[in-house]
């Protein structure tokens, strides 16, 4: 999982919400908005995790919350699954 920034994202104000949030990862800038057009991002945060093959497995927009955090737990969990049936 790699979180990145909108052009439109301030850095300080993505800094913040991480720090406050506890977020220990690393965040990149999408500054040419490739990532951002790609995946039809339109507000940050959005969550967005791809299978083995880059292929879009999951995409939440909007903050997780606990029950949220849980889910990709979950989907990671499958996810990973999959790969090991798969010799991946």
């Amino acid at each position: 999982m790699v979180p990145f920034l909108q052009r439109r994202d301030s850095v300080k104000d993505v800094e913040a919400y991480a720090l406050k949030n506890k977020y220990q990862i690393p965040i990149y800038l999408d500054q040419d908005g490739e990532v951002t057009e790609s995946f039809r991002v339109l507000s940050t945060p959005t969550f967005i995790l791809l299978d083995h093959q880059g292929n879009l497995a999951y995409k939440k927009v909007g903050a997780a919350g606990e029950k949220g955090v849980q889910a990709y737990r979950d989907i990671l969990d499958n996810l990973i699954e999959e790969m090991s049936e798969q010799g991946g």
